[in-house]
């Protein structure tokens, strides 16, 4: 099995405490929530956001399968706070949804360099501060919140379920649950 690396929803959320800035909390919000690599992340464009319509269209890499998804309220709620105060700074019309401060695309060294340092801030282990730590934070924590496989397999954009499965190997959280239920059914009270 693959060595998967993520953190707890108390490190996520130690993490967002130390992000100030409106645009790195729209930008690790988008990264966290979908499951984005650094390089998809740089790949969004403004006309990518349909906040009217609550979608966001991702551009997926290594095989993965780009299209709309739904905008997470909270990605939402982060990136409209960034681009109301991106209109309000930007005289020029940039394409690319998250720019650097001199006012171009972000790059993925950019988004490692960001991430390492609030990673480091909220303390996360020196091995765990690397920005794929999100994409399999994310996929740890629906499989641990219930969501079955194909479910995880979409939001991640895997074509194939194989590169799914190995989260829920991580954690049997959801399948002790189901078999606490089962165990504790009227059928086998009978027995």
């Amino acid at each position: 099995m693959e060595h998967i690396k993520f953190v707890s929803p108390d490190f996520i959320e130690a993490f967002f405490k130390k992000v100030k800035s409106v645009r790195d909390r729209a930008l690790f919000s988008t990264l966290y929530f979908y499951g984005l690599r650094a390089s998809e992340v740089q790949l969004l464009l403004v006309d990518d956001i349909d906040l009217v319509n609550n979608r966001i269209f991702i551009r997926a890499l290594k095989g993965g399968i780009s299209g709309q998804h739904l905008l997470n309220p909270i990605v939402k709620k982060y990136i409209k706070a960034f681009l109301d105060q991106k209109r309000l700074r930007l005289r020029t019309v940039q394409k690319a949804l998250f720019l650097s401060q001199k006012g171009s695309p972000i790059t993925s060294t950019q988004v490692y360099r960001l991430f390492r340092e609030y990673a480091r801030k909220a303390k996360f282990p020196e091995d765990k501060r690397h920005p794929h730590v999100f994409r399999h934070s994310i996929a740890v924590h629906m499989a641990e919140g219930g969501f079955d496989v194909y479910q995880v397999k979409e939001h991640l954009r895997h074509k194939k379920i194989d590169n799914t499965l190995v989260y829920f190997q991580i954690t049997n959280k959801t399948r002790m649950e189901k078999q606490r239920e089962a165990f504790n059914s009227p059928m086998l009270a009978r027995i």
